[in-house]
C-alpha cells in the first residue's frame, strides 16, 4: 500500500500559511506597540536611554521578522486576509506613525542625539 501525500502536503502548506499569518498579526501588533511608547519615550522631557534601546529594539526586531515573512509568501496564497496585505497595512501604519514623529520635531530635534 502507498501512501498518498498531496493531502498532506497540502495540509502542511495550509499549516504554514496559518502560522505565518498569525504570526504576522502578533508581529504587527509589537511593532505598533514598540512604535507608539517608542514615539511617546522620545517626546518624554525625561529620556530614559534604557527605555528607549529597549523600545527600538523590540520595533526592529519585530520589523525584521515582519520583512522576513513578506519574503516566504507568495502573492498567490488565499488565507482570507492576504498575509502581504497585512504587512503593507501593518508597515503604512508604522511609516505614519514615523513621519508624523518626524515631522513635528525641528530640523535640530533631528540632527542632535
Amino acid at each position: 500500500m502507498s501512501w498518498v501525500r498531496a493531502g498532506t502536503a497540502a495540509a502542511t502548506a495550509a499549516r504554514l500559511a496559518d502560522v505565518r499569518a498569525d504570526l504576522t498579526d502578533q508581529f504587527t501588533e509589537a511593532a505598533d506597540l514598540a512604535t507608539g511608547r517608542l514615539i511617546e519615550a522620545l517626546q518624554d522631557d525625561d529620556l530614559d536611554p534604557a527605555i528607549l534601546r529597549a523600545l527600538a529594539t523590540v520595533a526592529g526586531i519585530s520589523a525584521d521578522k515582519l520583512i522576513t515573512l513578506g519574503d516566504r509568501v507568495s502573492a498567490t496564497d488565499d488565507t482570507g486576509d492576504s498575509l502581504l496585505d497585512q504587512l503593507r497595512n501593518g508597515f503604512d501604519s508604522w511609516a505614519a506613525a514615523l513621519a508624523g514623529h518626524d515631522q513635528d520635531r525641528t530640523t535640530d530635534e533631528r540632527t542632535t542625539p
